[in-house]
């Protein structure tokens, strides 16, 4: 019978092709045989037997249609499993081989499970042929020779194959280098007799199930009561009627067949489940990561979990980013961006879950975050909004463990949009993510684009569908890009209900206005892309981490600034920092007032320095 990880002859002039697919086949267990042309495939396939055939069909000398032809006009090699892998991926090649005998056609390049799940299942079909075809392979022990002829006579004229041995111990050692699928056994026989034999067989476990019929000239009830007792699966007397032993014979195998179909199907759903197990495993470690326990046991349940495709939700997105820490991080080492990174995000990323957030993705030193997908609940905005709170309230312990190590302090904004977005699998075959697109999603990204740190902003949408329990402190109207109406933004304070949780309320900085004020000079960014043209101001008031500047020119409400300090000649300093415009001041329309994103300890010794004075 045919054994799943059998020998492999591949047939592939390609030394390339040759090696991905040996590799391939070979990490599955199969021993793997190759030819480089038709012809030594053929000199291969007369010397050796194998299981399955991989077969190219562009070769010289002789082709793959070729070779085809020749192996299916050979009556041993007829069922012969081939599946032909080709670059020819024409209908009317595909056509020829199938016609021509081919059992599967695979187009090069091959896909590595596509390749294994095809030979598998090729491999499965010959066992199967086998199977069908198979009577039975029996092993006659007994020490008169007449009495092997006769055995051996009757049982091949049924199909059988017969092997033989003239004494016990020839008998056990051919039991131990080969499978069969009945033993018949005489008793009286000189150095080790049928007892001792029928001892042994049942003694050993690989041994023990296999059927065993006495046939012997002893016909005392004794002999009989003991070899049945000793594991004997039945018992007939010499001399045998042919027509008895061929349905004593007959029932053995068929038993023997049975048990062997219920250990492989056994054999079979113990590898399914490994391989469940291995896959619910790997499900969880990779996507536990990002979602939550009910999330990823959804996932688990269906079948469809994996599946390419999308639906539209109603959504809740949280877009957060660490403000100004692209220019911190130019300033250290590689190594300590992505620590301080990796610990941000850790605290993070136990928030989401535990507000039964899904992670989609970490942008750089942003998250982007999904409520109420894949699966969705009557609170996802609220969920979403005390969400944003509980990360706010983390940042404490973040930069409290960020100073332990050395590393400087950080600061997050977060915007939140409600709508409705296309979310599921987006992505090809070899490549998936689970996200959502659209509208409602850019507008997310836009939101957090106005925040400062420490801030959190929500549309409207959202904060409807919290209803009564956020605190908002204030509204601000902006006009995002690609938006041809202003829109609402709300300032979140904290949510109350079960949630109960607010953003720690920060007293307000006295304001010190400068005697000598700062020359500044500044650009403004769009995008993360800076602006070439400079303007020049003063730095005129300082309260806390917003400074008061009056301009040469005006400068939109929300616009992201990148500053440089400059000294009495107007040469720029070694002393730059990042802010974001929150208020036109009222005393002139080029007066404005920033909140710094972040400011090197170069830039916080001049603003002290000039305090002072």
């Amino acid at each position: 019978m045919t054994n799943e990880t059998g020998s492999i002859l591949v047939v592939e002039d390609d030394p390339i092709n040759r090696i991905l697919l040996t590799t391939c086949l070979n990490q599955e267990g199969y021993t793997i045989r190759t030819a480089e042309n038709g012809r030594q495939a053929l000199d291969l396939l007369e010397r050796k037997p194998f299981y399955l055939m991989l077969l190219d069909l562009l070769m010289p000398e002789m082709d793959g249609f070729e070779v085809l032809k020749w192996i299916k006009t050979r009556p041993g090699l007829q069922h012969l499993p081939i599946i032909v892998v080709s670059a020819e991926e024409d209908m009317k090649s595909i056509a020829r081989c199938i016609e021509m005998g081919a059992t599967d056609y695979i187009p090069k390049p091959c896909e590595p499970t596509l390749l294994r799940t095809r030979v598998k299942a090729s491999l499965a079909m010959k066992r199967l042929h086998e199977w069908e075809t198979y009577n039975g392979k029996i092993l006659v022990v007994d020490d008169d020779p007449f009495d092997r002829k006769v055995l051996s006579v009757n049982l091949t004229e049924e199909g059988y194959t017969v092997e033989t041995a003239e004494n016990g111990r020839d008998g056990l050692q051919m039991l131990r280098e080969q499978p069969f699928d009945i033993v018949l056994l005489d008793l009286l026989m000189p150095e080790m007799d049928g007892f001792d034999v029928l001892k042994i067989i049942k003694a050993d476990a690989r041994l023990r199930h296999l059927p065993v019929i006495v046939i012997s000239g002893e016909g005392d009830l004794t002999s009989i009561t003991r070899c049945i007792a000793t594991g004997a699966e039945d018992y007939m007397q010499k001399p045998f009627d042919p027509v008895l032993l061929r349905t004593r014979v007959s029932a053995c195998v068929e038993k023997k067949r049975l048990r062997d179909q219920e250990i492989r199907q056994q054999q079979e759903l113990n590898e399914l489940n490994k391989a469940l197990e291995v896959r619910n495993r790997f499900i969880r470690g990779t996507f536990g990561r990002y979602l939550s326990d009910e999330v990823v046991d959804a996932i688990l349940d269906s079948p469809r979990g994996l599946a390419l495709g999308g639906e539209k939700r109603t959504v809740s997105i949280l877009i957060s980013d660490l403000r100004g820490f692209t220019s911190v991080g130019e300033l250290l080492p590689a190594e300590t961006v992505v620590k301080i990174i990796n610990l941000y995000l850790d605290a993070m990323t136990d928030i989401i879950l535990r507000h039964c957030g899904t992670i989609d993705q970490f942008i750089g030193d942003g998250i982007l975050a999904i409520f109420g997908a894949p699966i969705s609940h009557d609170d996802d905005a609220m969920r979403a909004v005390a969400c944003a709170v509980e990360m706010q309230l983390a940042i404490k312990d973040v930069n409290e463990r960020c100073r332990a190590a050395g590393y400087p302090e950080v600061s997050m904004g977060i915007g939140i949009n409600t709508g409705e977005v296309v979310v599921g699998n987006i992505g090809s075959t070899k490549r998936t993510k689970y996200g959502p697109i659209g509208r409602n999603v850019n507008l997310a990204s836009r939101i957090e684009s106005y925040t400062v740190g420490g801030q959190i902003l929500v549309s409207e949408s959202t904060l409807k569908a919290c209803g009564t329990i956020v605190e908002a402190s204030r509204a601000i109207e902006v006009m995002p890009k690609g938006f041809k109406q202003p829109i609402i933004l709300y300032e979140v304070k904290g949510i109350g209900g079960d949630f109960n949780r607010f953003v720690a309320e920060t007293e307000g900085a006295e304001s010190i206005t400068l005697k000598t004020p700062i020359r500044i000079g500044f650009w403004e960014i769009e995008e993360k892309h800076v602006d070439k043209d400079l303007h020049r101001g003063l730095i005129i008031r300082v309260a806390g981490e917003t400074l008061d500047i009056r301009s040469d020119s005006p400068i939109n409400i929300y616009t992201d600034l990148k500053i440089v300090l400059l000294d009495d000649i107007g040469k720029h300093l070694d002393a730059e920092f990042y802010a974001k415009v929150t208020e036109i001041l009222p005393e002139s329309p080029t007066a404005f007032r920033v909140r710094f994103s972040s400011m090197s300890q170069e830039v916080k010794r001049i603003l002290k320095t000039r305090l002072e004075l």
